[in-house]
C-alpha cells in the first residue's frame, strides 16, 4: 500500500541526512517533558529521552559516508483516553553518504533501519524503514537548496513516499535559516530560524521553529489477541537558547508548544482502529551534546 501524503507535503524537509552526515562525530542526549494538557475528554502527559550518535567513516573533498545511532525512550502518562500504552522504545540504525558531483550540485542520501515497540511488544513486528534522497543546488556562497524524495515505512500502515525541500539559506552573518535537524528539535520535518550573534564570540545560539513528526510503533496488546501498532503525530513551535563551548560541548534549555497532537490505533492490516485528537500542550526540555 502506497499513500502520497498531501497536507504537509510541501514542509517536509531534510531530516536526518544532515545530522549524521558531517565532518565530525555528534553525540548528544536530550530529555523533553510534555505537559499534561487541560482536555476534560482525556489528557496525556509524556516524558521523552532521546540518545543519538553519529560518526563519519569516510570523509574526502567530494565524498562523505557517516553512521548514525539512534535510541529514545518515551514514557506516556494517559488518562481518560482510547489510547492507553505505555513506554515505548525505539532504536535506529543509519548511514549517509553525501557526493560532491561539482562545485554547484550535491547528492545526499540517508536510510536507517529501526525498531518501534511498546514495552513486551513482538520485536519482529516493529521493523520500519526511511530512506532520504535529495539533490542540492548551491546557488551561491549563502544559499543551498534542493528538492528530493522521501521513504518512509510505517508500522502495519505500509509505505509512504513524499516529497522534500532542502534549503540552507545563511541570510547575514548573524542568521541561518534553514530545514532538517535541529540540536533542540522534535525529530521529523524541521524548519528553523538560528541566531547567532557574532557579537557574542559565536557561543550563544538563539533557534526558533516549527516541526512536524510522526512515531509508528508496535503495541504490546492482550494475551490472545492481535497485537495492534499506534501512531503519534504532532507539530511543535519551539525555541530554544544554547551555549557551545571551544572543547566541543553544547547545552540548549528548550521550550515548545505541541499542537494537533494526535494518536492513531491500527490493526495488522492496516485499518484504522480509533484515533483521539488532544487539546495543545506546552513541554520544557535540556539537550546536552559534545562534538569530538
Amino acid at each position: 500500500m502506497i499513500k502520497i501524503p498531501l497536507v504537509i507535503s510541501s514542509l517536509m524537509v531534510l531530516g536526518a541526512l544532515n545530522g549524521y552526515g558531517q565532518n565530525r562525530a555528534p553525540l548528544r542526549a536530550t530529555f523533553l517533558n510534555q505537559l499534561r494538557n487541560d482536555d476534560a475528554g482525556g489528557s496525556v502527559s509524556v516524558d521523552r529521552f532521546d540518545l543519538r550518535f553519529g560518526a563519519p567513516l569516510i570523509r574526502s573533498e567530494d565524498v562523505l559516508l557517516a553512521l548514525g545511532m539512534r535510541y529514545s525512550f518515551d514514557q506516556y502518562h494517559f488518562q481518560d483516553t482510547s489510547a492507553d500504552w505505555g513506554d515505548i522504545r525505539n532504536s535506529d540504525l543509519g548511514l549517509a553518504w553525501r557526493w560532491k558531483l561539482n562545485d554547484r550540485w550535491l547528492w545526499g542520501n540517508y536510510g536507517s533501519l529501526g525498531l518501534g515497540v511498546e514495552e513486551g511488544a513482538d520485536i519482529s513486528g516493529g521493523i520500519k524503514f526511511h530512506h532520504i534522497s535529495i539533490l542540492e543546488y548551491r546557488w551561491n556562497d549563502r544559499l543551498t537548496i534542493g528538492p528530493g524524495l522521501g521513504i518512509s515505512d510505517k508500522i502495519d500502515q505500509g509505505v509512504s513516499v513524499f516529497p522534500i525541500i532542502a534549503f540552507q539559506w545563511q541570510m547575514n552573518d548573524d542568521l541561518l535559516l534553514g530545514s532538517g535537524p535541529s540540536d533542540v528539535s522534535a525529530a521529523g520535518a524541521n524548519v528553523y530560524l538560528e541566531y547567532l550573534p557574532q557579537s557574542l564570540g559565536e557561543r550563544w545560539i538563539f533557534t526558533t521553529g516549527f516541526a512536524y513528526s510522526g512515531n509508528s510503533f508496535k503495541l504490546a496488546g492482550d494475551a490472545g489477541d492481535p497485537t495492534s501498532s499506534a501512531e503519534e503525530r504532532l507539530a511543535s513551535v519551539y525555541a530554544a537558547v544554547s551555549y557551545k563551548w571551544e572543547s566541543g560541548a553544547k547545552v540548549s534549555l528548550i521550550g515548545g508548544y505541541h499542537l494537533l497532537q494526535s494518536f492513531e490505533i491500527f490493526d495488522e492490516s492496516g485499518d484504522l482502529l480509533s484515533k483521539e485528537i488532544l487539546e495543545d500542550a506546552p513541554y520544557v526540555g535540556l539537550s546536552v551534546g559534545m562534538e569530538f
